[in-house]
């Protein structure tokens, strides 16, 4: 916890600048605003206001993504890594990106999220699931293409905006401007809001995180905490 926390340092600590190269100019986006960070392997990625920024733990290098390396936008929400070691750039209002760390490529952007804060994204198997304001969308990675959106969650009200999305003991957790939301990943049709239970946490859920076998929710109102035999959320 204390070295990523020295990396955040580090990152915020980037200069905004300009660095001439021959001739030419080369204009840096700011990226200290730093929204969504990513531990992979021995590299800290940084999803910030300015594009996507890579910290090699290894080597002590910097690398800068941004539209001019093919991400769809600079400003990123939201970040994750597949099973196949794909990362994912969720944006504001320009669309999904993947990256290809081994073609050392971005894939040209998934519009199907256009006009939407895509605020976070979480992969199970072959699905990568989009929290947006229109709710979770279930994203086939084989196929890059939606196949449903579930945009009422339970009692919330239709197209509540998801904030944070996590996997956890079977279930699809779904943080929200409204509270918290979760289903069953065994039922037939989470399209149906009744195979949803909702949750009216006060205030908005900020982000979630499992550790060991308890689900930790940051919630406006304090830090909520889910443990596998408990039926709902209590404050810890």
């Amino acid at each position: 916890m204390l070295l990523l926390r020295l990396l955040l340092l580090l990152l915020l600590a980037l200069p905004v600048r300009a660095q001439l190269s021959g001739t030419q100019w080369e204009a840096y986006t700011s990226m200290r605003q730093i929204n969504r960070v990513l531990v992979h392997q021995d590299a800290v990625w940084a999803g910030t206001s300015g594009g996507v920024l890579r910290y090699d733990q290894q080597t002590q290098a910097y690398t800068r993504f941004t539209r001019r390396d093919g991400l769809p936008g600079n400003l990123i929400l939201s970040l994750s890594v597949d099973a196949n070691g794909h990362l994912w750039f969720g944006t504001h209002s320009q669309g999904l990106s993947r990256y290809r760390p081994e073609q050392n490529r971005f894939d040209p952007p998934f519009l199907d999220f256009q006009n939407l804060r895509i605020n976070a994204l979480e992969p199970h198997g072959d699905i990568l699931y989009v929290g947006s304001e229109r709710g979770v969308s279930a994203f086939v990675i084989s196929k890059e293409e939606v196949k449903e959106t579930y945009r009422r969650l339970g009692e919330l009200p239709k197209d509540t905006e998801v904030t944070s999305i996590e996997m956890f003991a079977g279930r699809l957790w779904a943080g929200t401007v409204n509270g918290l939301a979760w289903a069953d990943l065994a039922q037939p049709n989470l399209q149906d809001p009744s195979s949803w239970v909702a949750e009216p946490i006060r205030g908005e859920v900020r982000d979630m995180l499992v550790y060991q076998d308890t689900l930790f929710v940051a919630a406006t109102d304090g830090i909520w905490r889910v443990h596998p035999a408990l039926d709902r959320p209590e404050l810890d």
